[in-house]
């Protein structure tokens, strides 16, 4: 150190300087660190309007820390086998090995290094960082997150491959029957129940004869579930109603808004029943403005048909659509966040099971095999998307424009030409449409024990049965219901079907 102080003083001693220069021989401004004068520095500092006894102060400052700062490197630094080598050890180490964490005051690395004979070593004492939604608050992070379209402001969807590979399978199906406004199916034993409208509806699917009416109600079915002999019926605005079984005729209609809107039942045993209600604000057939209005206001409770109890088990939901009772818990699809949750009973937290689907996911049913099948009322698009974000602009389209023309996603298309097109080189009025986005599509996905996705039956945008809104098996077949085609379809062996 002292050899390098001493070249650095010599430095200035040797500097050229002319009478005219500013910065002249050094004389004073040094001389009470060694003695040496810098004479010319003192016009600078006068024409700063510095005194001259700053100057020696920040110069004395300087070389302490310096000199600090060197004593510092070899406290800090271990000891090399070999000079030559990089790293302390003298074998291929990380970057960071030959600071020595051992020396004192600030960490010299945040990660944990890898060793042979110890664990690693636990992080509490360092200090719990937070996240930047914890620091900024929802509203700011959200504002951040539609500038820069990430996350809830993304306009990207996921493409349909891999588990959803697209094909024309539902195109190719046979169909079982047409049944107007077809919504659910329930299989119990060798029959096939199915709801249209306010109608509950027996398909014989080794008969030939027609549907056969059943049953009629004050309110239209929402939704349904099968267990043994029973049948628990949802109806839009008046609850539920149970047909069959040990609880033959009970009605459950409790006060307020907690069963208001049901879309999908699941037993969890004889006497206990799990139900989706889709919203607080809109009836069981409005998803689509509970998507355009950004309806979060679904539930998930539980129903006590011996104590004519209502718990709720989950609540803040985007259109809860589909229920599967699975060990001591129940998987809820979310139609309007694209994802299916865990939910354990009576009141646990959500976990999310699958994230990111291409579509808007609606009921779940049981499949023979142990899986579930997992059916989509349409496929997502990057203009709903876009449109989504756009608040003003959304707002006057529900407001002011009728359902079928807004530009969402829908269970059937081409029915009228003012409503949105779909489809590719479409001409309308002369005028070649080269593309325009999906709005319609028919989608249905088998998933294992777990909800991951194996296989799916689809019908594209240029085919008819779209809107695929429930499945049942029965007798070794798949059953689906197709909004898009009012047709009840078959498909007699879905294993085979799906492998092919």
């Amino acid at each position: 150190m002292d050899r390098r102080r001493a070249r650095w003083r010599s430095s200035f001693r040797t500097f050229p300087v002319t009478p005219t220069t500013s910065i002249a021989r050094p004389t004073g401004a040094l001389a009470g660190l060694d003695g040496d004068a810098y004479t010319g520095a003192r016009p600078v500092a006068r024409d700063a309007g510095l005194p001259q006894e700053d100057v020696a102060a920040v110069l004395r400052r300087c070389l302490a820390d310096a000199e600090f700062e060197h004593r510092l490197c070899s406290q800090v630094q271990r000891a090399r086998r070999d000079p030559r080598k990089l790293l302390g050890s003298g074998r291929s180490e990380a970057s960071h090995d030959h600071l020595d964490a051992r020396a004192q005051g600030r960490a010299l690395s945040l990660r944990n290094l890898q060793q042979q004979d110890g664990d690693i070593p636990a992080g509490g004492s360092r200090p719990r960082v937070l996240r930047c939604g914890q620091l900024l608050g929802p509203p700011l992070v959200k504002w951040i997150d539609k500038v820069l379209g990430r996350r809830e402001g993304a306009v990207t969807v996921p493409v349909l491959d891999g588990p959803f590979l697209s094909n024309q399978k539902l195109e190719a199906a046979p169909v079982l029957c047409q049944v107007d406004q077809v919504d659910n199916l329930v299989a119990l034993g060798a029959n096939l129940f199915a709801s249209s409208g306010s109608g509950l509806l027996r398909l014989r699917p080794t008969s030939s004869s027609g549907p056969e009416t059943m049953a009629r109600f004050d309110a239209p079915i929402s939704a349904m579930a099968g267990l043994g002999d029973a049948l628990a019926i949802g109806l839009d605005r008046k609850g539920l109603i149970v047909r069959g079984g040990r609880f033959d005729g009970k009605v459950v209609q409790p006060s307020g808004d907690v069963l208001h809107c049901p879309t999908a039942i699941a037993w969890l045993d004889e006497s206990t029943l799990a139900v989706c209600n889709g919203s607080k604000h809109v009836g069981a057939l409005d998803w689509r403005r509970a998507l355009m209005t950004k309806d979060l206001s679904g539930s998930v409770v539980v129903v006590d048909l011996v104590k004519d109890r209502v718990t709720i088990a989950a609540t803040g939901l985007g259109w809860p659509s589909g229920l599967a009772a699975s060990d001591g818990q129940v998987f809820v699809s979310e139609c309007l966040r694209h994802r299916v949750l865990a939910l354990a009973l009576p009141a646990g937290k959500p976990v999310e099971l699958v994230t990111g689907l291409p579509g808007y996911p609606a009921r779940l049913t049981r499949a023979a095999a142990g899986g579930i099948w997992l059916s989509f009322y349409s496929v997502r698009n990057q203009l709903v998307e876009f449109i989504l974000r756009e608040d003003e602009y959304r707002t006057r389209m529900v407001n002011e424009l009728p359902e079928e023309h807004w530009v969402a996603p829908s269970l059937y298309s081409g029915r009228s030409f003012k409503e949105p097109m779909q489809g590719s080189q479409l001409k309308q009025m002369g005028i070649l449409k080269p593309y325009s986005v999906t709005r319609s599509y028919g989608l249905i996905a088998y998933c294992d024990a777990s909800m991951t996705p194996i296989g799916s039956f689809h019908s594209r945008a240029d085919g008819t049965r779209h809107g695929v809104v429930a499945a049942a098996e029965c007798a070794g077949a798949l059953y689906l219901a197709s909004r898009g085609s009012n047709s009840v379809l078959e498909i007699r062996d879905p294993a085979t079907a799906l492998s092919e």
